[in-house]
């Protein structure tokens, strides 16, 4: 019997840390969210912002924060779904999300030109090789289609 309940208890233990490290795993793949300020903060400390150019570029950063979070995909409730899991989006949602893209990348190059009149020359290059350098960490997603900023 006592042998019994110490199986029962180390099964229980090995449910439990499994449970844990897959919680783990799905909260640790959450994309990180920056703020207007934040996103400031690093810019500021990265391309050594004068005082004048970080309150202009906070001000840019705000008027443009949505650009800073990842756009949310919605998935259809019904549908099939691919051969990678992912459900298969309708013509309508397909042209949805072009569009979506479409106006991000306008919003991004608006923001660009107005950030490139606040900053120096030496200031924007070493901005543009960080941003060039993060989108090579994601897998370089969005490659050749940004050439211009």
């Amino acid at each position: 019997m006592n042998m019994k309940k110490m199986m029962m208890t180390m099964l229980a233990l090995l449910c439990m840390t499994v449970a844990s490290a897959q919680q783990t795993v799905t909260s640790s793949r959450q994309p990180r969210q920056f703020d207007a300020t934040t996103q400031t903060n690093l810019m500021a400390e990265k391309l050594g912002l004068s005082s004048d150019q970080k309150t202009k570029v906070e001000a840019l950063n705000k008027e443009y924060a949505e650009l800073f979070t990842r756009p949310q995909m919605r998935h259809a409730a019904q549908g099939g779904s691919s051969t990678d899991g992912r459900p298969e989006l309708t013509d309508e949602q397909k042209a949805q999300m072009k569009a979506n893209m479409e106006a991000r990348r306008t919003k991004r190059e608006e923001y660009n030109t107005k950030l490139k009149s606040i900053l120096t020359d030496t200031q924007y290059q070493n901005y543009q090789s960080q941003m060039q350098s993060r989108r090579g960490h994601r897998g370089g997603q969005h490659s050749g289609q940004r050439g211009d900023e």
